[in-house]
C-alpha cells in the first residue's frame, strides 16, 4: 500500500488478524504509546478494536504479497509489518523464514521492521544461513 512515510514507498502488513485488523504485544516501556494500536482501535483504518494485550487472535500471513516482491521491477523501499512485530514470540518461525526468503529473492532492497526483537532476528538469520 502506498504511504506518506518519507523513507518508504510502500507498507506491506503481511501479518493480520484473520477477522481484520492487526495484533501485537506490548513488551517494553517503548510500546506504551504504540501508534499501531491506536490505528487498530479505529475501524476506519481497518482495525479490529482489539487491544495489544492478552492472547493473540487467529493470525494470517499474506503470502501473496510476499510472492509479489519477486516480481518488482523498479527499486522501492518497503516498510514490512508496520502494524506488528514480525519477530514476536507469537509469530510462527515458518512465517518469519517465509518473509526473509521473500526478501532474499528481491533484486532491489526491502526494509524490514524489526524494532522489538533484534536478538531474535539475528538468531533467525543464522538459522536461515544454515538451512540454505
Amino acid at each position: 500500500m502506498p504511504t506518506n512515510i518519507e523513507w518508504a514507498n510502500l507498507t506491506d502488513n503481511i501479518i493480520r488478524a484473520k477477522r481484520g485488523g492487526w495484533w501485537c504485544q506490548k513488551i517494553s516501556e517503548g510500546c506504551k504509546n504504540c501508534y499501531s494500536e491506536k490505528l487498530n482501535q479505529n475501524s476506519f483504518f481497518g482495525g479490529n478494536k482489539q487491544p495489544y494485550s492478552g492472547q493473540p487472535p487467529e493470525l494470517v500471513l499474506d503470502t501473496e504479497t510476499i510472492r509479489k516482491w519477486g516480481f518488482q521491477r523498479k527499486p522501492k523501499k518497503h516498510f514490512v509489518s508496520s502494524m506488528t512485530d514480525v519477530f514476536g514470540e507469537w509469530i510462527p518461525r515458518s512465517w518469519q523464514h517465509e518473509m526473509l526468503d521473500g526478501m532474499f529473492v528481491l533484486e532491489f532492497g526491502l526494509k524490514a521492521q524489526a524494532q522489538k526483537k533484534l536478538l531474535r532476528e539475528s538468531e533467525i538469520n543464522k538459522q536461515t544461513i544454515v538451512l540454505n
